[in-house]
């Protein structure tokens, strides 16, 4: 029995023991068969990282537990009546693609389709679709310029502080759309700043992959309408979710980005003011790793 639980638990000095294809089968309810397209994914993830800066080198290490069974377990909160699911920064496909590949076994899942503006990592995720015979569709854009099509779902996983995130999302989210969130241990310091500007339903959910991570499963996602500063003339004028006519999906999605444009407008201004007092550095070009 202990040696079970070392192959997807903790080793003797309590550090994580990598998960290994059959223990992530059994967490995630998959069969053989997906199986083998994960072990197809993850020999394309690793020979494409050589070129491409598609997750964190440390993470494959343990790629089953950090890549599969950290996207997979969102599955299982997927709602039944979900047509059409949108993974917003896929970079690597990561959880959309993932999700796509269980949907192979799966019949109730919804049309998948990941935003990803990244030319580079677009042509990873198309020789992946094809390659793995799953479907899936490939939008090269940024999410905040996807066509006013409301989505049941909309999923992310490092993409963005929980502020930012909301301002991409909510434009993208059905009225009674659902957000699926992977989001790690500073979540709670991010849903105090979301909160200032947002109005929502949230339970957390504990990630079976990190003990420190969780789950953030998003309701009624609507930006509030006493966040707007009384005299900033160009705040988003919005209407709550609650009183706006259904199918008004447009409105949402232009107060969300009046509110992104705002933030931003904040950002360049702080940055302004920073840069005044700090002397000149030269800029990182250490490229971010997601996963």
């Amino acid at each position: 029995m202990a040696k079970r639980s070392k192959r997807h638990g903790k080793g003797d000095d309590g550090t994580a023991t990598p998960l290994d294809p059959a223990a992530c089968a059994h967490l995630l309810n998959v069969s053989r068969e997906t199986i083998h397209l994960f072990e197809e994914y993850l020999t394309l993830l690793a020979e494409w990282q050589k070129a491409i800066n598609l997750v964190a080198d440390s993470t494959l290490t343990d790629p089953w537990r950090r890549h599969i069974l950290d996207c997979g377990q969102i599955c299982d909160l997927i709602p039944a009546r979900a047509r059409r699911l949108v993974d917003i920064g896929s970079g690597a496909g990561l959880p959309g693609l993932v999700l796509a590949i269980m949907g192979s076994e799966r019949d109730n899942l919804p049309d998948i389709h990941l935003v990803e503006s990244d030319s580079k990592k677009c042509a990873f995720l198309r020789t992946a679709i094809r390659q793995l015979g799953v479907s899936a569709t490939v939008h090269e854009t940024r999410a905040e310029e996807m066509p006013d099509e409301p989505f049941d779902v909309v999923t992310a996983r490092a993409l963005a502080p929980v502020e930012r995130l909301f301002t991409v999302a909510a434009p993208l989210l059905a009225r009674d759309g659902i957000g699926l969130f992977l989001k790690g241990k500073s979540v709670d310091s991010e849903l105090s700043a979301g909160r200032d500007g947002w109005s929502f339903q949230m339970r957390k959910e504990t990630s079976r992959s990190d003990s420190q991570g969780v789950i953030l499963v998003v309701e009624a996602l609507a930006p509030r309408q006493d966040h707007m500063d009384p005299g900033d003339s160009g705040g988003p004028v919005v209407r709550t979710l609650a009183s706006a006519p259904a199918g008004h999906a447009t409105d949402r999605k232009e107060a969300g980005r009046r509110e992104a444009g705002r933030q931003e407008t904040g950002r360049q201004a702080a940055n302004q003011q920073t840069a005044r007092s700090l002397p000149a550095s030269p800029k990182s070009t250490k490229p971010v790793k997601k996963g």
